[in-house]
C-alpha cells in the first residue's frame, strides 16, 4: 500500500496524473472506494510529497524500534520507546537515531 500511496503522490505531483485516475488506482489495486479514498486524495493533492514522506518516517520509526529492542533485550518497554521517539517532537530523522542510540547507551553495559 505504501507504494500504492507513492506512485499516486508523485503521479499527481509531477506526471499529471487526475484525481479520477488516483481514485481509480485505490480502487484497483487497494479495494478502497469508500470516502477515506477521497479524501486521502485531497491529503495527497494538498501536500506534495506527504505520502513519501511518511514512508521514510514510518521506515525510520521502524528502524529505531529494531535498534531499540535487540539492544534492551528482556528491558525492552514498547510505552519507554514510544515516548523516547514521541518526546522529541518533529525532528530531523538522524536525530532520532541519535537520541535512541544515546538513550540505549544509559542501559546497556
Amino acid at each position: 500500500m505504501a507504494m500504492l500511496r507513492a506512485i499516486i503522490d508523485i503521479g499527481l505531483h509531477s506526471k499529471g496524473m487526475t484525481r479520477a485516475k488516483a481514485l481509480g488506482l485505490l480502487d484497483k489495486y487497494a479495494w478502497e472506494t469508500s470516502d477515506l479514498a477521497s479524501k486521502e486524495v485531497t491529503r495527497y493533492q494538498s501536500s506534495p510529497g506527504q505520502a513519501l514522506a511518511y514512508a521514510v518516517g514510518q521506515s525510520a520509526i521502524v528502524k529505531a524500534r529494531e535498534l531499540f529492542e535487540n539492544c534492551l533485550g528482556k528491558d525492552f518497554s514498547l510505552p519507554e520507546f514510544h515516548y523516547q521517539i514521541l518526546r522529541q517532537g518533529e525532528l530531523p530523522l538522524e536525530y532520532l537515531e541519535l537520541n535512541i542510540k544515546k538513550y540505549i547507551k544509559l542501559f546497556v553495559k
